[in-house]
Formats: C-alpha cells, sequence, structure tokens
C-alpha cells in the first residue's frame, strides 16, 4: 500500500496553471452532481435488466453499464462560459448549476456507443 507521501500529487498539481485546475474542478464537480442525482439513478435502475446488466434505452442494446450523456453541446462548454462568465469566482456550486439550468441542458441515459453520437 502506498501512503500519500510516496505520491507526486504537488508536482501535477504545480504544472497546472490555475484556468486548468479550475476547468478541471468545475468538471469534477459536475461528474459527481450528475453521478449522485436521484433521477438518474432512478431512470439507470429501470434499465437494469434481471442479469445485472443494463439495456440502452435508445439502441435497445444489453451493456454492462450505462452513461449519462449531455445532448448537444458539450458540458464542458457550458462551464466554461460561466467561468467566463465570472460566476465561478462566487461560488463554485452556482458555477455547476448554472452551466445546467441556465442553458437548459439536457441529459440522456444511454449506452457509451450511444453517448458518442448524442454529443456534438
Amino acid at each position: 500500500m502506498l501512503s500519500y507521501a510516496d505520491l507526486d500529487v504537488n508536482l501535477k498539481i504545480k504544472r497546472m496553471n490555475p484556468e486548468q485546475c479550475v476547468r478541471r474542478a468545475t468538471t469534477e464537480m459536475h461528474q459527481k452532481c450528475v453521478m449522485q442525482d436521484k433521477k438518474i439513478k432512478a431512470l439507470k435502475n429501470r434499465c437494469r435488466t434481471s442479469f445485472g446488466k443494463f439495456k440502452c434505452p435508445r439502441c435497445r442494446t444489453t451493456v454492462p453499464h450505462l452513461t449519462t450523456a449531455h445532448v448537444g453541446k458539450p458540458m464542458r462548454a457550458y462551464l466554461d462560459d460561466e467561468i467566463r462568465g465570472g460566476t465561478f469566482e462566487k461560488d463554485v456550486m452556482v458555477c455547476v448549476s448554472n452551466a445546467h439550468i441556465s442553458n437548459n441542458a439536457e441529459v440522456a441515459i444511454v449506452c457509451a456507443k450511444c453517448n458518442d453520437t448524442l454529443e456534438s
């Protein structure tokens, strides 16, 4: 087992400029919020088969897991717009929420193959 002292985390952080850190932080926070959303979990569970796999609601293929796809413009672009607008400096959660709500971003529960076709 490794201790944190053995990891070279500081070196990776030092190589990132502040803008990269902000972009990564908002992306990670957004992904965690989406993964923990009860509605998304419920939608995924409705697609579960009796064998523990999932059936994609779009292409009907049985797959080991489903993804949450953003329909249309990638979420990263919405987050960048919020960061440029200065929302991030006030509150990171407001920034992440605004990226979804103010842009009326759509998400779909689909397999990885369908995910690639939904984001432009």
